[in-house]
This record gives structure tokens, sequence and C-alpha cells, in this order.
């Protein structure tokens, strides 16, 4: 029973130094915080379930990495997207000022082949950065979202127009 307790703080106090150490890091790099305790909580809970068994006390920690996989998750997918989509803002706002420039037609060509770029940029690229598929799939989910919003605005601007944008191309 002796030996039992002091396994028991010992690995509370590992798991303690663990989560601390993870947090000194991701602090220190503001830029790949969310990248770090995604990549580090996600492979302290994956290492700790054969042993949640053996060891109730891990399940606090297992627990507590879980939650914070999840937040950095989606505070990194949310960063990600911003960070491609914002893109797509900056072009919005020049295609405004060209509008009395191009013809209708031409308007519609730009806009339709800017935003499957960018919705298959995003979606190609993401692939090798995020890693977890669970993010990937989050990252595509809000990148056709988004693009459907587009292709529905699309429509409301240029209502004679076929439009031949398909969020359903990245799906």
């Amino acid at each position: 029973v002796a030996r039992s307790g002091v396994v028991e703080t010992a690995v509370l106090k590992l798991s303690t130094a663990l989560c601390q150490m993870v947090e000194r890091v991701a602090t220190a790099d503001p830029k790949h915080a969310d990248h770090i305790r995604v990549q580090n909580y996600h492979c302290f809970t994956e290492s700790t379930i054969p042993l949640l068994s053996a060891m109730p006390v891990l399940r606090r920690f297992h627990a507590m990495g879980e939650e914070a996989h999840t937040e950095a998750c989606a505070r990194y997918v949310e960063r990600v997207t911003h960070k491609h989509f914002g893109h797509m803002l900056d072009f919005a706002s020049r295609l405004e000022s060209l509008l009395q420039v191009l013809s209708p037609e031409e308007r519609l060509a730009v806009y339709v082949n800017l935003v499957m770029d960018i919705g298959v940029s995003i979606v190609s690229h993401e692939d090798t950065v995020l890693g977890s598929l669970a993010m990937l799939k989050q990252c595509k989910e809000h990148v056709v979202k988004a693009c459907h919003a587009l292709e529905e605005q699309a429509c409301k601007c240029y209502p004679g127009e076929v439009i031949n944008l398909s969020a359903r191309q990245l799906e």
C-alpha cells in the first residue's frame, strides 16, 4: 500500500510538471502556442490511455489534457481558417474597387476563380499543417461552410448569372 502511494505521488508530480512545461513552452512562443498545445496534449492523452485502469490518479490529468487539446484545436483551426479567409476578405475589398472597371462577366469569373483557388488551397495545404484528422475535418468544415456562404452571396449579387462555384468540390 505504501508503494502505491509513492507511485501515485510520483505520477501526480510528473503529470503536473509535464502540463506546466507544455504551458511554459506554449506561452513562450505565442505564434505557435496552440499548435504546441495540440501536439503535446494529444501525445499525453494518447500515452496515458493504457495506464488509466492501473493508475486512477491519471484520470484527472487525462481529462484535463483532453480538454486542453480540444480547446487548442478549436483556437488553432479558427486561426488557420481566419488567416486564409483574411486573404479572401482583402481580395473582396480590392474587387469592390475594380467593380467600376470590370464588366459583370469579368467580375463573376474573377470572383469564382479566386474563391475556388483559395478554398482548394486551404483544404490541400492544411492536410500537411494540421496533422490531426479531427482538426483537418474541422478545418474543412469551416472552409466548406464559408464557401457555401460565398456561393449564396454570389447568387444574390449576380441573380441572372449561372454560378459555377461549388463548395461540394471541396467536400
